[in-house]
């Protein structure tokens, strides 16, 4: 949709699409949702991807995506995807690379961080409610 080909808007407005902006990504995740819904009962049904419909789910993508990034902010990791999300897209559309050589930009260490902050965040979540 955005990167099917170097004329797309992805590759044409750089500066809107780099580095992936979390409300496109938030809608992709929405669309994901909606598609997984179409079989939910074993069985493709024709469900309509409207805002009616998936507003709510969207906001709530939106607002996960923005927990995320605000307790992994010291170390980045949700620009970091959005970032290579950007520049993956980028090489599947057929534009011309961006940079000739291979960057990775999500350390292990970023990583291990990001999966502690997120077992602790689904250990409070988890836990009964004390009164």
């Amino acid at each position: 949709m955005w990167f099917a080909n170097k004329h797309d808007e992805g590759i044409m407005f750089l500066e809107h699409f780099k580095p992936f902006p979390y409300p496109t990504l938030a809608l992709v995740l929405t669309a994901i949702e909606c598609c997984i819904d179409e079989w939910a009962t074993g069985k493709q049904g024709n469900i309509s991807f409207t805002t009616q419909e998936y507003h709510s789910v969207y906001e709530a993508y939106l607002k996960c995506l923005e927990d995320f990034d605000n307790a992994t902010k010291e170390v980045c990791v949700l620009l970091a995807i959005c970032t290579r999300i950007y520049e993956a897209s980028h090489v599947h559309s057929s534009a011309s690379a961006i940079t000739t050589e291979s960057q990775c930009k999500v350390s292990a260490c970023i990583v291990a961080t990001a999966i502690q902050e997120h077992e602790r965040g689904q250990q409070r979540m988890m836990s009964p409610i004390e009164g």
